[in-house]
């Protein structure tokens, strides 16, 4: 007779000590399942929150820190652009509906069925709150934003209308050069109590006005 209970329940431990080591107590585990929020509640903090840092890590769950960073600065940047949605959730989510379009390529390829590994999610998170603290700080304006980007092993045409600015990791981004540059949205300053109002979304409103405005920038791995 062989007496293999012992024996699972140490390997059973072992597991379970390098999860907790993994996945402390407060760390932020991802939502079971993802979907683009409706109506008012996309203006919402959390909600903003949730879709900044979903696009951080289907964008960039394997880049550097710096390149996460980055990646929100586009999303943040494209929220003080006329010509794109005033909201972080409308900017993620931004044509996800249509069967091309899609600003953020996770939205509309199907990536989004591969539930995101807890301890990258939680550092997405992490970079998340600190990106919207600095923007409400009022840290995010740039002189130049950053509103693209592309892998480095995509070569997207509509790259030459504008003005590469750096390269970190796998991504180059860009901003628009001065004879391209749109009005940018007024923005509250850091004192401001009033929440943010949202702006007619992309979520059965107004998706003609989007596509025509967005035809030279496409989703895939060109942003």
């Amino acid at each position: 007779m062989t007496h293999a209970g012992p024996k699972i329940g140490a390997a059973a431990g072992a597991l379970l000590l390098i999860l907790i080591a993994r996945h402390p107590a407060n760390a932020t585990l991802p939502p079971s399942s993802i979907a683009a929020p409706l109506g008012a509640d996309a203006a919402n903090p959390a909600a903003e929150r949730t879709c900044l840092t979903t696009a951080i890590y289907y964008e960039s769950a394997h880049e550097p820190e710096a390149g996460q960073e980055a990646v929100a600065r586009v999303i943040l940047n494209r929220t003080r652009q006329r010509d794109y949605p005033a909201t972080i959730c409308g900017v993620v989510w931004q044509g996800h509906a249509r069967a091309t379009g899609c600003q953020f390529s996770f939205t509309c390829d199907g990536s989004l069925r591969r539930r995101p590994v807890a301890d990258l999610w939680d550092k997405a998170e992490q970079v998340a709150r600190r990106m919207l603290a600095l923007d409400r700080q009022g840290q995010g304006a740039e002189a130049e934003p950053l509103l693209n980007y592309h892998a480095d092993y995509v070569a997207p045409g509509w790259r030459l209308g504008l003005m590469r600015k750096q390269k970190i990791g796998r991504h180059i981004f860009y901003a628009r050069k001065a004879e391209g540059r749109a009005a940018t949205r007024d923005m509250p300053t850091a004192d401001a109590a009033a929440p943010p109002v949202a702006e007619p979304s992309i979520w059965g409103i107004n998706l003609a006005a989007a596509a025509s405005d967005r035809q030279a920038i496409g989703g895939g791995k060109g942003l």
